[in-house]
């Protein structure tokens, strides 16, 4: 115990050395409103048949802040996004089904990056998002509400033209590693049961566009796209309420796709 609180006391010296040490530029904090253009396909997984189609606009929210410290800069930002839209496909047991399901995703992202060049930046963090599918009832067949939790760890190069230019453009690229995936299912005709998704792959970049307005405020037009996408699951046996029988359910091959396009406004906020 005593070993412990030592190390904790020369970490914390050590990290306040490190912080005093610093330079420090000014922070920003930035809040965004567009829209997602959501994609959700899944397939047959031994002939690549199309079984479900979902395509529509979401309404989103962007904020975050980003915190420069010499050559590191630390960034944590959120997206909220909210809609319905349209659902065409088959259940699992092949009968056509038209619909709509309403969506409301959530993600975070976390990065530390470092200024290879004035206008390079590498950086490594994580992304956590999840995912409430909501198919409605129709047609006397019950939909069912599903929640996609995933993790993923990347690492990212952003290309930004000087920072002392009133018109600011970056682009960035992205390689995402999935960590963890996992689709909670309360089907409404059987036991809820959860499914971990395999076999992932993903991938993302975007561009913005900055325009100093003052030394305490921006303007900033952003795009980005992101692709997300799992070919295998596990299997889970539960139990049918409508006929007592015991019935094997599992996650098609599935893919996301997000189209984003976000406007605001940057605060520059000395230290």
């Amino acid at each position: 115990m005593t070993k412990n609180i030592a190390f904790l006391r020369h970490s914390l010296l050590f990290a306040h050395l490190i912080y005093s040490s610093m330079s420090f530029a000014a922070s920003d904090v930035f809040l965004g409103i567009g829209t997602q253009q959501f994609t959700l396909v899944e397939t047959h997984p031994a002939t690549q048949q199309r079984l479900v189609n979902e395509d529509g606009t979401l309404l989103s929210a962007h904020f975050g802040l980003i915190w420069p410290q010499d050559k590191l800069r630390l960034r944590l930002e959120g997206q909220q996004s909210y809609g319905e839209i349209d659902y065409d496909g088959h259940t699992q047991s092949g009968i056509p089904h038209q619909t709509d399901t309403t969506h409301t995703i959530t993600q975070g992202q976390a990065s530390l990056g470092y200024l290879i060049h004035p206008t390079l930046e590498w950086y490594v963090g994580g992304n956590l998002q999840q995912t409430i599918r909501d198919v409605a009832n129709k047609d006397n067949i019950a939909g069912a509400t599903e929640t996609y939790t995933e993790l993923f760890a990347k690492s990212g190069l952003r290309l930004s033209t000087p920072s002392q230019n009133p018109h600011q453009v970056s682009i960035w690229l992205e390689w995402l590693m999935p960590a963890y995936a996992r689709s909670d299912v309360d089907s409404r005709v059987t036991e809820d049961f959860s499914l971990r998704l395999k076999k992932a792959k993903a991938r993302a970049y975007g561009m913005a566009y900055h325009v100093r307005l003052s030394n305490e405020l921006s303007w900033f037009v952003e795009g980005a796209y992101l692709k997300h996408s799992y070919q295998d699951s596990t299997r889970a046996t539960v139990i049918n309420y409508g006929n007592g029988f015991a019935e094997t359910y599992y996650q098609p091959p599935i893919s996301f796709s997000h189209t984003q396009v976000y406007t605001g406004l940057v605060w520059h906020i000395p230290h």
